[in-house]
């Protein structure tokens, strides 16, 4: 499935929140991950995925080490953010 927009992937998270699949994590993991903007996205998944140093990923970017770092700390401020965003939405779903 290919997401087109941040709702229809927050309609997504959500849904995949309510289902006990066991592999649930991993696929609302990777469907969090494209929300983020595509620098963010790519810096992240290259230092936690891949396990490359900033300085590496400064050379794959053609970046420099500091912009690599700001991008992995968005990345991992905007992850919090969507995950407690999807929690409250799941919360107040399940009072009405």
């Amino acid at each position: 499935m290919v997401l087109t927009d941040i709702e229809n992937a927050e309609d997504i998270i959500t849904e995949e929140l309510e289902k006990p699949d066991e592999n649930y994590k991993k696929e609302l993991g990777a469907k969090i991950l494209l929300m983020l903007p595509e620098n963010q996205k790519t810096a992240f998944i290259l230092s936690q995925k891949d396990g490359l140093r900033y300085k590496e990923i400064s050379a794959i970017m053609k970046i420099s080490e500091k912009a690599v770092e700001s991008l992995i700390y968005r990345a991992k401020e905007n992850l919090r953010r969507i995950i407690k965003d999807v929690r409250s939405n799941k919360k107040l779903k399940e009072g009405l």
